[in-house]
């Protein structure tokens, strides 16, 4: 099961849709089975979708929740800082998520990682957020491993 996100434009007019579906196989083919149509939802709500999906299979890590004051807070925040661009405070964090990191490496080791120039509608998002990012973030050695990683690492059971 997953969320099936899409935005199109015609016209000017920019059309969203959020579909919850289940991918399955049929006569060894691949198809994909719409389960609810989720594009009513608010932005927040299909974060909350999202977040739940992500964390599926360890529910325990979401039991210390943020308090909702303090989140609806900084969405009222966002909102307020935001109020004159044309999107919503979800869309305007997900535009914040496609920011990343560059690691700068020195014989072979990470040493630390840069913040690039973000895109310009980007940099507007953190501008208005009253939020200064730093240029360098010191590494502190955390291993991240892909999923072709653990795959080969996977200990058998004999």
């Amino acid at each position: 099961m997953y969320l099936d996100k899409s935005k199109v434009t015609i016209k000017g007019k920019t059309y969203s849709r959020c579909l919850l579906r289940e991918s399955f196989r049929e006569n060894g083919k691949v198809k994909h089975r719409t389960i609810a149509n989720l594009s009513q939802c608010s932005p927040e709500e299909i974060a909350a979708i999202t977040l739940a999906f992500e964390h599926k299979h360890d529910l325990a890590a979401l039991k210390r929740p943020v308090p909702l004051e303090s989140l609806y807070r900084l969405v009222q925040e966002l909102a307020l800082r935001w109020s004159d661009l044309d999107l919503t405070v979800g869309e305007g964090i997900e535009q914040l998520g496609t920011l990343c990191l560059t690691e700068v490496q020195s014989a072979g080791k990470a040493l630390c990682s840069t913040m690039p120039i973000p895109r310009p509608e980007v940099a507007e998002l953190i501008s208005r957020s009253g939020i200064a990012l730093p240029e360098v973030i010191k590494r502190h050695g955390a291993k991240v491993a892909t999923k072709k990683k653990l795959q080969n690492n996977r200990v058998t059971r004999s």
